[in-house]
């Protein structure tokens, strides 16, 4: 049985990663600001946490795993990169201020992989998968445990994927859009 108390710092960040992912979700689908330099910094942060994950399983992860990433990443990067291409709704604020909607279905997709990885993680470590300690080895775990897991990661990899894909067809969109349009005169 694993101690509360030893779990508690890892649901609190699970926790406040779901409200940050449910809180972009809702922006996406009922409209965020577009903004070059906020989609470079969120896809640089999506990139840099799915890095401390992969490298925080380092000590219990074959060679292969960081090529099953790679695929995942990229191949969600591509679908991703087209359908939110034919997704995107972009509009001008009476202030000049371009914003973007995605409506709901990539949100909801988002948040079914996020919560997709989180139930594996429970699955296959139990509560221990949020007590902070990597696994230090593949004996440590079950049998079956290391390929589970590196699906959990492999999901965590496309969701990073179509998160920066998404970033790119909302920034290239917003280039293609705002060249087109007519300046406004801020007030």
């Amino acid at each position: 049985m694993t101690d509360l108390g030893a779990i508690a710092p890892g649901l609190l960040v699970l926790g406040l990663v779901a409200v940050v992912v449910a809180i972009r979700s809702i922006r996406m689908a009922r409209g965020a600001p577009v903004s070059g330099a906020r989609l470079f910094a969120y896809g640089a942060v999506y990139v840099l946490l799915l890095a401390f994950v992969l490298l925080a399983d380092a000590a219990w992860r074959p060679v292969y795993g960081y090529a099953l990433d790679a695929l995942a990443l990229g191949a969600a990067f591509a679908l991703s990169v087209p359908y939110v291409a034919g997704r995107v709704a972009l509009s001008r604020r009476a202030d000049g201020q371009w914003v973007y909607r995605l409506g709901w279905s990539l949100p909801v997709i988002y948040l079914a992989l996020f919560f997709a990885r989180f139930a594996l993680d429970l699955l296959v470590l139990g509560p221990s998968a949020y007590a902070g300690a990597p696994v230090a080895s593949p004996s440590a775990l079950p049998p079956g445990s290391v390929d589970a897991l590196l699906l959990v990661d492999a999901l965590f990899s496309a969701s990073a994927g179509l998160l920066l894909g998404r970033n790119v067809a909302v920034y290239l969109a917003y280039r293609r859009r705002s060249a087109a349009a007519p300046p406004t005169a801020n007030p």
